[in-house]
């Protein structure tokens, strides 16, 4: 009699207990779209990232995070790429106009001028091509989600 009490009793408690998991990843999964629609994105990332790590047996919800991480995932590399480019037209331009001032300080032989154009030159270029990188980088990401969404 008490086997068959403490079984019953214990099959009760795991009900409950998957219940409120299934509750509490609901949650998690509502409050991530919320913060999607505020255009929050990291914190739609942390809390799908909380959902996986902290309840791996609520698959349904865990299905339907998915979509939304891609999503979240897809605007803020879209946002990311939209101030790189902007960055990137500035630097560039700044790079080009700091060249043509030591391609004059060149012809007109003034060494000082050329060698300080040559240091601003050369971080201009370092940070034009650091800017460049991560266009690429966000260009590539854009492409593979776009990807992975037409699979789901």
């Amino acid at each position: 009699m008490t086997k068959k009490l403490i079984i019953i009793l214990s099959a009760v408690l795991f009900i409950v207990a998957c219940g409120n998991t299934n509750n509490k990843a609901k949650a998690l999964l509502d409050e991530a779209r919320l913060a999607l629609d505020e255009r929050r994105y990291d914190d739609v990332l942390a809390k799908i990232d909380t959902l996986r790590n902290k309840y791996p047996r609520a698959i349904e919800e865990r299905k339907q995070a998915l979509p939304l991480w891609q999503k979240a995932e897809l605007l803020r590399t879209q946002d990311e790429l939209a101030v790189v480019d902007s960055l990137l037209a500035v630097v560039g331009s700044a790079y080009n106009e700091v060249r043509q001032l030591q391609n004059q300080a060149d012809k007109s032989g003034d060494q000082e001028a050329w060698k300080r154009h040559n240091r601003t030159a050369n971080q201009l270029k370092a940070r034009k091509d650091s800017l460049q990188n991560r266009f690429d980088v966000a260009c590539a990401k854009i492409k593979y989600i776009h990807k992975k969404q037409k699979e789901i």
